[in-house]
């Protein structure tokens, strides 16, 4: 069975502090929030990787990202 993934990311910029991105993981199949996924980006030319682990809501936030392209990875 697959399941799939309803993805609430919200875009921001600094212009201090750098760029940020967060969000709410919540299951697309009954609308539960996904507590503790593992969230991963990197950027596109793989200079920079952080990671988070989601809070029991589902909630996650990186920070202090520079502007660039990259790749979200989310693992549940």
């Amino acid at each position: 069975m697959y399941k799939y993934l309803f993805l609430f990311i919200c875009f921001t910029s600094f212009s201090q502090s750098g760029h940020r991105v967060k969000g709410k993981l919540i299951d697309s199949l009954n609308a539960e929030p996904l507590s503790f996924a593992s969230i991963q980006i990197e950027s596109k030319n793989q200079t920079g990787l952080k990671g988070q682990i989601a809070d029991e809501k589902g909630l996650f936030e990186l920070t202090n990202l520079r502007n660039d392209d990259y790749i979200l990875k989310i693992q549940y």
